[in-house]
């Protein structure tokens, strides 16, 4: 059988001037990463199973204009979270791709790249 499942966990950080946008690039993350980890697979479907906070931060500064008018707080937040993931893939190693080898003469070769 080629469709694998298995279960995967990752912990990733994420960051933004907003909660949701901390979070957003933290699940934006998670797709690149599995990609690079199962390069010699197809990855099918990412099923986000548990979110664990690792940690939470919210940090608050006053920003000012020049440095001395306009001042206003600004607020950043970052995430660590571990997130467990259903993974669902194809193992292409156990593809059985069929070998064709045709010999095309230079006149062929010419007319087919057209």
């Amino acid at each position: 059988m080629m469709l694998k499942k298995m279960e995967y966990g990752l912990t990733v950080t994420g960051s933004g001037e907003s909660k949701e946008k901390a979070f957003h690039n933290i699940f934006s993350q998670l797709k690149p990463m599995i990609a690079k980890d199962f390069s010699d697979n197809i990855v099918i479907r990412i099923e986000p199973k548990d979110v664990e906070i690792e940690a939470a931060i919210e940090e608050t500064y006053t920003e000012r204009f020049f440095g001395l008018l306009f001042p206003r707080q600004r607020k950043y937040f970052s995430i660590t979270a571990h997130v467990t993931m259903h993974l669902h893939f194809i193992e292409l190693a156990k593809v059985p791709f069929e070998q064709k080898t045709e010999k095309v003469s230079f006149v062929q070769r010419v007319l087919h790249r057209r």
